[in-house]
């Protein structure tokens, strides 16, 4: 079976290459179209419809008067926004290299992505948002104070072949006695759930001895749900305090873990605290390489051997929480692809063409598995993009 390509819709795609262009390129566009930037630097934007911003490379937050500005993405229901390959970072400031902070709410899609901040700003903060986050780098680091790098609230985060890293402790440049700062996790979730394939998460550290201060955690999540496989997840270690438990899960909610290193900081950490599952039968599926015209694209799943296993695609829209299904899963309009056992090792592998057609340029294609012999089901993270 080949990808399918008569879904494709008909779309806008606007060029954009002045520095302070994409405002008023989103101000042009409806939802579904797609602009595309050339190489080199732009102004930060709102965008506040589902739009495709395909940066190629471009960096976003260095522009002229960006130093003190922040990227704000609000979709409305019914409408997805995909950010792809693209670099947020920072401008100047008298008072340091503030960053460029993103902010996202509704149904967002990160591909490619790198996200830097400094001085207290999140590089990434999601506020009742479903946001997926695919091959993306999110760095915090501190120069006259420190921020968290992934923060969310009331939010579902889907995050696959990813790096979150927390700030390090520091110091204002004149010195630790004028000003200190702490070290911060890398995740920080409040109410939110967090479902995680091969990805790292690494708290903040204190390096110095002039001050004391403590690390800080990889993750650190309040009532939130938790199911991270393939994942590395460390603790902040300090040379003037404690190190950092790994992660930290305060409620009830167990978090789930299948094949995850928790790294404790140094001296006195933990690995983890709170309900947690080490060994739950989660759901893997991965995608080599990425939709590309003319090639193919194997989708291979990992998970419990002799379960059943069913494996859908859609276009990008929103994911839901389904009874009988313990992760949130794709929603209405999903296209089944294949259906199986996995193998005596707990593997399934499916070759999907993908044509090699000029309408499938852009267009944002998702798949997700999920695998049983009875309720409730697991369900793998959602893999995909937007075809290249």
């Amino acid at each position: 079976m080949a990808l399918p390509h008569n879904s494709a819709v008909a779309q806008t795609v606007r060029t954009v290459s002045a520095v302070n262009g994409i405002q008023a390129a989103i101000a042009a566009s409806s939802p579904g179209d797609i602009l595309v930037l050339g190489g080199g630097t732009y102004d930060p934007f709102v965008l506040d419809r589902g739009l495709v911003i395909r940066g190629n490379g471009a960096t976003i937050g260095g522009g002229p008067g960006a130093s003190l500005s922040a990227v704000t993405v609000a979709v409305p229901p019914g409408q997805i926004a995909h950010l792809d390959n693209l670099r947020f970072t920072y401008g100047y400031s008298p008072f340091g290299s503030l960053g460029c902070p993103v902010t996202v709410s509704g149904a967002v899609r990160i591909d490619r992505c790198t996200m830097v901040t400094r001085n207290g700003s999140p590089a990434l903060a999601a506020n009742s948002a479903q946001l997926t986050i695919v091959a993306s780098s999110l760095t915090c680091g501190g120069t006259t104070g420190s921020g968290i790098a992934l923060q969310a609230t009331d939010s579902h985060i889907e995050l696959r072949d990813s790096t979150v890293t927390g700030s390090p402790a520091g110091c204002h440049p004149v010195g630790c006695m004028v000003w200190s700062f702490p070290a911060t996790p890398a995740a920080q979730l409040d109410q939110s759930s967090l479902h995680a394939e091969r990805s790292r998460f690494d708290g903040g550290s204190q390096p110095s001895t002039t001050f004391r201060s403590d690390g800080a955690s990889g993750i650190e999540a309040t009532n939130s749900a938790l199911w991270l496989a393939d994942c590395v997840v460390t603790g902040g270690s300090s040379a003037a305090g404690n190190g950092a438990t790994a992660l930290q899960n305060t409620g009830s909610i167990t978090a789930e873990l299948r094949q995850t290193q928790l790294v404790a900081g140094s001296p006195g950490g933990q690995p983890s605290s709170g309900p947690l599952d080490p060994s739950a039968p989660l759901l893997l599926l991965e995608l080599q390489p990425v939709w590309t015209r003319g090639q193919n694209s194997t989708l291979t799943m990992r998970g419990t051997p002799g379960n059943l296993f069913g494996l859908f695609l859609t276009p990008s829209i929103d994911s839901v929480s389904t009874a009988g299904i313990v992760e949130p899963v794709l929603a209405t309009g999903a296209v089944a692809l294949a259906v199986g056992t996995l193998d005596g090792s707990g593997n399934a592998t499916v070759v999907l063409p993908v044509p090699a057609v000029t309408s499938l340029l852009h267009t944002p294609v998702w798949c997700q598995a999920a695998s049983g012999i009875g309720l409730p089901l697991r369900a793998s993270t959602m893999a995909g993009g937007l075809v290249r």
